[in-house]
């Protein structure tokens, strides 16, 4: 049996341009701190809800304006939408919160180069389009230890991982790699290797291979 994940054009997320990021902070009123950014529908499954309430454990302990940009359809399960604004509402971080809704596709490589970490808190996942996404720029994960994200990143090397629904451990995780800048810096330094083995040219040469020996 051979796994061969989804693969990336790393170029789409490279590059994007001090221009760019200072318009999309405006568009979005995103501020000038750091941003901790969940790319995904809003549904039970990718662990929203518990997102939030990690958020507002982030926001009492850590340093700088940290802002949570949630990118992503909002109408999919309106009920699940309702409790995950009730939980900002109670943890009063609803200023520190964004909801974007829908976004054009050419804004999602900047708000993945913009944010300075990705979070995936989901309860199940096949191999995550949004984790190949954060790896393509360089931007470390914190996500949950289910098997399509562990087969995509290392705990500790590209981000951190957790349990899924383990609200203290996604936000101790979370404080963790926003305050530690030396590991941040070493996790975009391997993010960036892991992500030419992620690039088509690379998946496209297994998938050739596998064919090849399928041939004999």
């Amino acid at each position: 049996l051979h796994v061969i994940p989804n693969g990336v054009d790393i170029d789409r997320f490279r590059g994007v341009g001090a221009d760019r990021e200072a318009a999309l902070r405006a568009k979005y009123e995103l501020g000038s701190g750091p941003i901790v950014l969940f790319v995904g529908t809003i549904t039970p499954r990718k662990g929203v809800k518990e997102l939030m309430h990690a958020a507002a454990d982030v926001l009492t302990t850590s340093e700088g304006d940290v802002r949570f940009v949630v990118v992503g359809k909002t109408d999919m399960e309106p009920e699940y939408m309702a409790d995950v604004q009730a939980v900002v509402e109670s943890g009063r971080i609803g200023a520190d919160v964004v909801f974007t809704g829908f976004v054009p596709d050419d804004e999602i490589p900047v708000f993945y180069d913009l944010a300075d970490v990705f979070v995936l808190p989901s309860f199940e996942e096949g191999s995550s389009i949004a984790v190949t996404e954060a790896i393509a720029t360089g931007t470390p994960v914190v996500g949950s230890r289910i098997d399509g994200i562990r087969q995509q990143i290392e705990d500790a090397v590209h981000g951190r991982l957790v349990e899924p629904g383990d609200v203290d451990a996604l936000a101790a995780a979370l404080v963790d790699v926003l305050e530690n800048d030396e590991q941040r810096a070493a996790m975009a330094s391997a993010l960036e290797t892991r992500a030419e083995e992620l690039s088509w040219p690379r998946i496209t040469e297994r998938i050739v291979d596998v064919y090849a020996e399928v041939r004999g």
